[in-house]
């Protein structure tokens, strides 16, 4: 079996890592998102004793909040490598 060197296949930060960690962040916001709902449903079952569940809803909200936040935590993760790479190459 042979031994890959991921560094010397690292081409830089490109499109391909901007879509990459999109994908990534909005995925993981969405799930955080959506386990969060669930929990406060949980505590509002526990206090008042009724069940107040609305799984479309929860899942749309879910969509929006956690595409939103995941997006800009992308671009901004990318933006950060980016000029990472660049104060690297000078130095």
């Amino acid at each position: 079996m042979k031994l890959i060197n991921l560094q010397k296949n690292n081409r830089g930060v490109g499109f391909g890592t901007l879509f990459l960690l999109e994908i990534l962040c909005v995925f993981f916001f969405v799930i955080i998102v959506f386990l969060s709902c669930l929990l406060g449903r949980l505590v509002i079952f526990f206090k008042t004793g009724m069940v107040i569940f609305d799984l479309v809803g929860d899942i749309f909200q879910s969509i929006k909040v956690g595409g939103v936040a995941g997006l800009i935590l992308g671009v901004g993760l990318w933006m950060k490598a980016r000029l990472q790479e660049g104060k690297g190459s000078r130095k």
